[in-house]
């Protein structure tokens, strides 16, 4: 099962978050607040390695489902990293609802089909420290995290932390 490949992992669970993504509506899910402008690395749509400047901003999840016509009980889901532009000061309201501050990266964006119960795990294939790289932002937790050892004695000690998603549908 998940849970026990998490555990056996030593896996904790630091946050949780619903959405509920209404039909046709995009949802943002918040990664990470950018506080200062930087140069950020990616794999472009043509699979070449691009960069561009982001921030101050939010890493996001932006997520929008719609149902799929002739296919009862199933979803049509687009997932798509996006770094917002800055919610003050800066852009005006209209301009932030536009979007015109967003940088969107369709190259690691993704589309699928779901129905309740369907979910989706998003992790690094390894562990990446670089915070200059669109996938060291999403996955990599910068500065680690303090652990506290479960069954052993000693004190807490700051360890690595990955960043893993999980993306569960629970109703359409």
């Amino acid at each position: 099962s998940l849970q026990g490949a998490f555990s056996e992992a030593g896996a904790r669970r630091i946050s949780e978050a619903s959405i509920i993504v209404a039909d046709n509506q995009w949802q943002d899910v918040p990664v990470a607040w950018l506080n200062y402008q930087r140069k950020l690395t990616y794999v472009a749509i043509s699979g070449a390695h691009e960069q561009t400047q982001v921030g101050p901003g939010v890493l996001v999840w932006r997520i929008m489902a719609a149902k799929t016509p002739g296919s009862r009980g199933v979803s049509s889901v687009v997932v798509c990293p996006v770094v917002t532009g800055p919610s003050t000061p800066g852009p005006s309201q209209l301009t932030r609802k536009l979007g015109k501050w967003d940088v969107y990266f369709k190259g690691a964006g993704f589309g699928l089909k779901m129905s309740p119960g369907d979910l989706i795990v998003l992790a690094p294939g390894k562990f990446i420290s670089d915070q200059t790289t669109l996938a060291g932002l999403f996955f990599t937790l910068p500065g680690g995290r303090v652990f506290v050892p479960e069954n052993s004695p000693g004190p807490p000690k700051r360890k690595n932390a990955v960043r893993i998603f999980v993306l569960v549908c629970a109703s359409i």
